[in-house]
Order: C-alpha cells, then sequence, then structure tokens
C-alpha cells in the first residue's frame, strides 16, 4: 500500500470583524497527515524533464529506467497537507441608498496563498 488518501485532521479558522461600517472576514483552511500522488511529477519525469529522468540521461540510472518504473511508486507520492488562506473579504456598508436597504459594498478573494510541501511544475 502507497500513501494514505485519509487525512489526519482538517480544520477551518474563520473570524469575522466589524468596526463601525467596516467589516473583514478571514478564513483559513488546513488538512493535515494526507498523501497524494503526484501525477504530474510523474508525468515530467516520463517526457525526460525531471531529476531522475536526468540520471538516466547522465547514465547513473540504466537506459530505460523510468519507461520500466512508470507505474505508481512511493517516490512519486508527495506529503499533501496544507495552510490555505481559503478566502479574505473586506466590506463597507452605506446604509439605506434611495430605494435600497442596507447597501453593502464587499471586495473578496479566494485561495489567495496555500502553504504546502507539494512539488510544484517549477521544480525539476
Amino acid at each position: 500500500m502507497i500513501g494514505d488518501p485519509n487525512p489526519d485532521y482538517t480544520a477551518t479558522l474563520t473570524n469575522d470583524l466589524t468596526y463601525k461600517r467596516f467589516g473583514l472576514h478571514i478564513q483559513f483552511d488546513a488538512v493535515q497527515g494526507v498523501d497524494v500522488f503526484n501525477a504530474d511529477f510523474r508525468t515530467r519525469q516520463g517526457v525526460g524533464n525531471g531529476t531522475v529522468a536526468e540520471q538516466e540521461h547522465e547514465g547513473l540510472l540504466p537506459r530505460g529506467y523510468i519507461l520500466g518504473n512508470y507505474q505508481t511508486e512511493q517516490w512519486r507520492v508527495d506529503d499533501g497537507s496544507f495552510v490555505k488562506l481559503r478566502e479574505v473579504a473586506s466590506s463597507y456598508s452605506l446604509g439605506n441608498v434611495k430605494f435600497f436597504k442596507d447597501v453593502v459594498l464587499s471586495l473578496s478573494g479566494r485561495n489567495l496563498i496555500s502553504w504546502d510541501n507539494y512539488k510544484d511544475m517549477t521544480l525539476k
């Protein structure tokens, strides 16, 4: 058995702050203790763009090593744990405006940043 798709725990921290007519909403999500198969990493190795492929090209590994080991292997499984800034929203209440009651202007962003150990496309 390779990896574990079941996290040890998941958590969410949400905070809503208000001051007079201003509002701020912040949400963090976390998943810890999960392993994920990195298909992108496997594909890059298979087409000759990665550290293992480089070792094969330099003769440090036998020719055909990657093709012979293209299946799912432990070294292609990453720690999928992360902490993510899931959402930030700021708002301002205009109150009643002409025919409308409680008008609120908001600016929000989702999935703004993720702290993790997952190998991305910029790595070999």
